[in-house]
């Protein structure tokens, strides 16, 4: 998959899970935004750059947040493989 084609899926995945968000809500529990987190890990991306990312998007999470969350729920072969187009 080339990297337009992720970031282009990634912006995507973005704006679906803004618009499903309540406007209430700071920001959705890690687990919604999970193919979100998929996509930037297949990039290569460190939670550093995750969080920024993310803090960018408007969604306040902390790194250790999404470190913890990743630690717990790592990310599998398969779900790295089966990125949708």
């Amino acid at each position: 998959m080339t990297n337009e084609n992720l970031n282009g899926l990634l912006i995507e995945k973005v704006q679906s899970v803004k618009n499903n968000a309540s406007s209430l809500a700071m920001s959705p529990p890690l687990n919604v935004i999970r193919e979100v987190l998929v996509i930037l890990k297949s990039k290569g991306m460190s939670v550093a750059k995750i969080a920024d990312f993310l803090k960018n998007q408007n969604f306040m999470y902390r790194r250790g947040q999404i470190r913890y969350y990743l630690m717990k729920n790592p990310i599998t072969r398969h779900e790295l493989s089966t990125i949708e187009l």
